[in-house]
């Protein structure tokens, strides 16, 4: 919330603006588990400029993930993807401003993921069955 000033020559100076963020979502899964929508708001601002955000995603059978996220007044985007192997997903996602100073096509993006398990615990730990 403070406002730091760098000085990364002796005659440049700049202060960064406070920034703030906040995020919230939820996960609805259905009676056969099969589908499950996850929806999110986030909100950005530097108290002079205000973004809000929606993401809207949703996994069936815990290997197609689709859905499409909104940046109100700047932007639009749709996802698909797919998880290939455990934990490895390919997904793609084209993103199209929606504002009238932005002239491009849009932006088109390819994501490859990999996701694992922190769990370190080991499950196969020698047991003498003098003790058991």
């Amino acid at each position: 919330m403070n406002q730091p000033k760098a000085q990364p020559s002796e005659s440049y100076q700049f202060a960064l603006k406070p920034l703030l963020f906040m995020y919230g979502e939820y996960k609805f899964v259905n009676h056969s588990k099969t589908l499950v929508y996850e929806p999110a708001v986030m909100v950005r601002s530097d108290f002079s400029n205000l973004q809000v955000g929606m993401m809207n995603t949703c996994t069936y059978n815990d290997k197609l993930v689709f859905g499409f996220n909104a940046w109100f007044w700047s932007s639009l985007s749709f996802v698909l993807g797919y998880e290939v192997y455990k934990g490895v997903q390919l997904a793609y996602s084209y993103g199209l401003p929606t504002s009238k100073m932005i002239k491009s096509g849009g932006s088109h993006f390819i994501t490859l993921k990999y996701s694992f398990d922190l769990n370190f615990k080991r499950n196969n730990r020698y047991v003498d069955s003098r003790i058991l």
